[in-house]
């Protein structure tokens, strides 16, 4: 159950922040989503499936660490080891989905890095090894 409140509130913060990182990008920056020269409103169902995606990406991370237990006895190893995952899953998608200009990519991949220590530092508290010498 601590892993699951951990994953759940590692969950809440990454998709707290990409929400705000959405709202950021559209409100202070007039980036708006155009299609067939109409904007497209984000609906209730799409924040929830961004959500469900949040909570599988950080399952999936919880499920590797779990895997490589033994190895990441410390908390500081935990939070490297998460967020140079982490990091990794933004700069592929970063790279691979998104159609943006250069800079823009540089640039959510820095706001990605900052989100993902901060997940970093609350999944390594709840996801810890069983053994007696960890910390």
């Amino acid at each position: 159950m601590n892993i699951f409140f951990g994953v759940f509130l590692s969950t809440l913060i990454l998709f707290v922040a990409n929400i705000l990182a959405w709202k950021m990008s559209i409100g202070f920056l007039g980036l708006d989503i155009v299609q067939n020269d109409k904007i497209i409103e984000t609906s209730l169902n799409t924040y929830l499936l961004s959500f469900v995606h949040s909570f599988a990406v950080i399952a999936g991370l919880t499920w590797m660490i779990s895997q490589v237990m033994p190895l990441l006895d410390k908390y500081r190893k935990r939070v490297l080891f998460i967020f140079i995952l982490g990091l990794i899953f933004s700069i592929y998608a970063r790279g691979v989905f998104y159609v943006l200009p250069w800079s823009w990519i540089y640039i959510s991949i820095i706001w990605d890095s900052f989100i993902w220590f901060i997940v970093s530092l609350v999944l390594a508290q709840f996801v810890r090894p069983k053994h007696l010498g960890s910390s």
